[in-house]
């Protein structure tokens, strides 16, 4: 189980890309224009820093998308769709530049928020089945979760180091409590 904890941290260290050190910034979400996430997504990566940037937009755009899932799906996600819902999010924001990212978000809900009969209540998984889902469905179910929890604190701030720590204390209570539930767990790591 020790091994799966350095996995959980790994991958989400690896979807990161080194960003802690760089962009220590804490970013209200509330402010980020579609223009600047446009601006964002263009670049090609000529530096490290454009690397990181690209990064850290993307784990924003998954946890936006956790900030944003309507009240009545509680911790309900459909991890199948939520590079879709990015996807649909660009090309919103193509279209109209000069709204907010989070303005754009909750339209896309608006229009469709119906779950999908693919979804997974997170509040059912166990640490022990996270631990042990795809990596890619892990990080996801993480940091979707995060951005649930930062809606129900009406927190709109991002902060990737924040997020960072706030991972490794889930992995490890998780690996401490196998048969404890993944919502649970996220509330007791922040403690």
């Amino acid at each position: 189980m020790r091994r799966l904890m350095v996995s959980v941290v790994s991958v989400f260290a690896a979807a990161l890309v080194c960003v802690s050190s760089a962009s220590a910034e804490i970013l209200d979400a509330s402010t980020v224009t579609c223009q600047k996430m446009l601006d964002v997504a263009a670049l090609k990566p000529v530096s490290k820093t454009d690397e990181e940037s690209q990064s850290k937009l993307g784990v924003m755009l998954i946890w936006m998308q956790g900030y944003q899932a309507p009240s009545e799906h509680g911790t309900a996600v459909d991890l199948k769709t939520i590079m879709t819902n990015i996807d649909r999010i660009v090309e919103k924001c193509t279209a109209q530049p000069n709204l907010g990212l989070m303005t754009v978000s909750q339209k896309l809900w608006d229009e469709d928020d119906a779950l999908p009969t693919t979804a997974v209540d997170l509040s059912t998984i166990t640490c022990e089945s996270m631990m042990t889902s795809k990596d890619d469905d892990r990080a996801s179910m993480l940091i979707w979760l995060l951005g649930y929890n930062a809606f129900v604190a009406e927190d709109p701030t991002f902060d990737l180091n924040a997020l960072g720590e706030t991972v490794t204390s889930i992995a490890t209570y998780c690996t401490e409590n196998p048969t404890m539930g993944l919502v649970t767990a996220s509330n007791k790591a922040g403690e």
